[in-house]
This record gives C-alpha cells, sequence and structure tokens, in this order.
C-alpha cells in the first residue's frame, strides 16, 4: 500500500526542473498489522523512477548518477 506524503521541486545540474513524489511504502501482513514501511522519492509520478536521498537533505541522486537538488517547499498534498 502507498500512502502519499507530499512533493517538492529539484533541478539537475543542467537546470532542468522535476518533481519529486514523497510517500511511505506499506507492508501490512492479512490481519492489517504493520510489518514494514519505507519512505519512498520517485520523479514526477508515485511510479516514477526512485531517486536517492544523501547525507544531504537537499541533494538526491538519480541511478545514473544524476544529481538533484531540493529547490522547492515541501508540500504536503492531501488529495493528489
Amino acid at each position: 500500500m502507498k500512502q502519499l506524503i507530499g512533493q517538492f521541486e529539484v533541478t539537475s545540474l543542467a537546470h532542468h526542473n522535476q518533481k519529486v513524489i514523497v510517500f511511505q511504502d506499506i507492508i501490512a501482513d492479512e490481519s492489517g498489522v504493520v510489518v514494514s514501511a519505507r519512505k519512498v522519492f520517485t520523479l514526477n509520478t508515485e511510479d516514477g523512477e526512485e531517486v536517492n536521498r544523501t547525507s544531504d537533505p537537499r541533494i538526491f541522486l538519480k541511478e545514473d548518477g544524476t544529481v538533484l537538488k531540493k529547490v522547492g517547499y515541501f508540500k504536503i498534498t492531501e488529495n493528489f
């Protein structure tokens, strides 16, 4: 189950702006008890390319090594 948390804007070194979607990926057992949860960051959509956090909370990395810098404020999304 995916629980949407919010979104923010990032830019690459080439100044290509994109949106990062933040959600929790929750796994529950048959009785509905949560057995694990992790925060996931993806580009532009919930099913977009996953990006990785770094030690700097303003910097994210794509799988190909592209650096993305957070430029927008975190927006909690009620209705996506």
